[in-house]
């Protein structure tokens, strides 16, 4: 099958809310395929299998199919960690929330500047969305990472080590793009193995001498 072509053919005429999901999914296709350059309303319509007019009856345009698009996803990610089971290994749990923020990051989140870029100084209605879904995640993984200091509770400097958290997830979700973990000979398995484990030996790590009175998360 082309994977170019529409996502979606045998919606009908008058479903309204499935061409709006339709449109969504042939713009998730699109950006994870072709970046933010060909990310346009007329490759999304032709995909859907519908015309560029009927796409702007939904979207103000491909700012806020963005938008929509990170926001969906970080509300699945947040209830994706509420699932998980409480009897998880550490070194699991850690795994799986570099797996999660880098796959988000891959997907969607790297093309945040261009999106940013586009508002041009306006904050949007749907901005407020995306920023309570986003917070609710990075809430969702503070929640998570409490939970490996046990009964002496986290550490002061909590909030540094979360933001070091996201960033390495972010690092290794540019990794998943281009497979750039390969190209020094490991394999992908091996490569979120050892992360995983560096990165719990990090959270876990004696807070340094110089921190004083951080803010909190």
């Amino acid at each position: 099958m082309d994977p170019s072509g529409p996502v979606q053919t045998d919606t009908a005429r008058g479903d309204r809310d499935q061409r709006r999901r339709d449109v969504l999914a042939a713009a998730a296709a699109t950006l994870e395929e072709r970046g933010w350059d060909d990310f346009s309303i007329r490759e999304i319509a032709g995909r859907a299998g519908v015309s560029g007019g009927a796409v702007y009856q939904w979207f103000s345009g491909k700012g806020e199919i963005w938008a929509r698009l990170q926001t969906a996803r970080f509300r699945a990610d947040t209830q994706a960690i509420a699932e998980w089971p409480d009897d998880l290994p550490d070194v699991e749990v850690v795994h799986r929330l570099i797996d999660v923020v880098a796959k988000n990051h891959a997907d969607i989140g790297r093309h945040r500047l261009e999106f940013v870029k586009g508002l041009k100084g306006r904050v949007p209605d749907y901005a407020a969305e995306l920023t309570d879904a986003h917070q609710r995640l990075r809430d969702a993984i503070a929640a998570r990472v409490e939970r490996l200091y046990g009964d002496d509770g986290p550490p002061r400097d909590l909030a540094a080590r979360l933001s070091w958290l996201w960033a390495v997830g972010k690092g290794v979700g540019d990794h998943l793009i281009d497979d750039r973990f390969e190209a020094m000979g490991v394999g992908r398995a091996p490569f979120m193995d050892t992360t995983a484990a560096c990165v719990l030996a990090g959270l876990r790590a004696p807070v340094p001498a110089t921190v004083e009175n951080p803010r909190l998360h």
